[in-house]
């Protein structure tokens, strides 16, 4: 009998403590298709998978290490710059291309565009939630929340309304005291910013237009539009456990703050939750699209049997099954289009158009680098908010210190 190639899998906690239930349910179809296969399964936290990550473009020592890596889109750039993912232009042939969809693409490929390095699994196209009961004892609509303007009064009536001492108005997103570029991506695009220049050599997330959508984003904190709940108590829960009115999300959770069977489900918030495209600023109406990816690491020793089970997980039927467990979107047209087929029509015409006026971040080298220098820039920031000394005096210094070090990142890479 042959020997099964082994191969190992690292994911991140993409469904919680639920995360190692629902991949090796996943894992256990794929053996059934490919008998001659063992999949080992790791779950890393997203707080340290970038440094393992990058552990394994050092050439670490693991004593299993990786053949399969999950990544944050706006990884694959830095990753494959500095060796830690394996070229798979050639395998791409293996699949419709077609079916992806297009402007996720943009997390796969190196600036030059011409190697890919990672194929897109799931992804996350911002809108925002909204709690229909609310707005109705507000006397607002959906039509309130169009623009910036529009959707910071929306939150104000409920900060200054009884309902105010019932619910919170916005969280911050996640899990963590935090914001990701991710976070502050459609503020700085909607106020005509950008992150990089066309020729990706200047960081301009510090010029006026960029700092103005910044600004707009936590001027909300500081206003308690988003509460920060003090350096000891970090408030942990957000849109869907049912204490706020409002949050800007990729998610669709289906299968569990809105099924009835689910422990997690919230009678209220399945009831009477709506969803709407992300507001308008002044320069216009654009959302964030980033998500998560697959890649062979430069561990890999069987890249050919690599491939094989990323095609499997990247394939439609694998894919609707996971993005409805963990609640996220497919990443390609037509498992995009059987998910969003349970959803209400308006639900689903949301989602669609937001992806039309989605834009991804730059395919840069450095981006990855990028993301953790605006990361540390935006904690100070809430730092200041909380000991109340937040102006635009500070917003400024802190954002030209993150560019300042983003530009010499910049001059060396790219």
């Amino acid at each position: 009998m042959t020997n099964p190639i082994k191969l190992n899998l690292w994911v991140m906690p993409n469904a919680g403590f639920d995360t190692r239930r629902i991949m090796q349910r996943e894992l256990a179809l794929f053996r059934r298709e490919n008998p001659g296969y063992e999949v080992r399964l790791t779950v890393h936290p997203w707080d340290f998978a970038w440094d393992r990550l990058i552990a394994v473009a050092k050439r670490k020592d693991y004593r299993d290490p990786p053949d399969v890596i999950q990544i944050g889109g706006t990884w694959n750039t830095t990753l494959a710059a500095l060796g830690a993912l394996t070229e798979i232009t050639d395998f791409l042939d293996d699949i419709e291309r077609s079916d992806i969809i297009r402007p996720i693409w943009n997390y796969s490929y190196e600036p030059t565009r011409t190697k890919a390095y990672s194929l897109p699994w799931f992804m996350d196209a911002r809108v925002l939630y909204y709690r229909e009961d609310i707005l109705r004892e507000l006397e607002l609509t959906a039509e309130n929340l169009i623009t910036w303007k529009g959707f910071r009064d929306a939150c104000e009536r409920v900060h200054n309304s009884k309902l105010g001492k019932r619910y919170f108005p916005m969280p911050l997103p996640g899990q963590k005291e935090g914001i990701l570029i991710h976070d502050l991506a459609p503020w700085i695009w909607g106020a005509g910013g950008n992150f990089l220049s066309s020729d990706r050599h200047i960081a301009q997330f510090s010029e006026p237009s960029g700092l103005k959508g910044i600004d707009f984003y936590f001027r909300m904190m500081v206003d308690h539009l988003i509460p920060l709940l003090g350096r000891d108590r970090l408030y942990t829960g957000d849109f869907f456990s049912g204490q706020f009115a409002f949050q800007v999300s990729g998610v669709w959770p289906i299968n569990s703050y809105l099924n009835p069977e689910h422990p997690y489900y919230q009678a209220d918030v399945a009831k009477y939750y709506g969803v709407s495209v992300f507001p308008s600023g002044p320069a216009g109406q654009v959302t964030f699209l980033g998500g998560s990816n697959l890649a062979i690491a430069s561990t890999c020793q069987h890249p050919n049997a690599a491939w094989k089970l990323i095609k499997f997980l990247t394939g439609v039927e694998s894919q609707v099954r996971h993005s409805r467990h963990i609640g996220m979107l497919p990443s390609r047209y037509t498992a995009f289009e059987k998910l969003l087929a349970a959803a209400p029509p308006h639900v689903a015409e949301v989602f669609r158009h937001s992806l039309r006026v989605a834009r991804t971040l730059p395919c840069a080298a450095t981006l990855g680098t990028i993301e953790r220098i605006i990361g540390r820039a935006s904690q100070n920031l809430i730092t200041a908010v909380r000991e109340n000394r937040y102006d635009q005096q500070i917003l400024d210094a802190e954002m030209a210190a993150a560019g300042k070090e983003a530009d010499y990142i910049l001059s060396l890479y790219e």
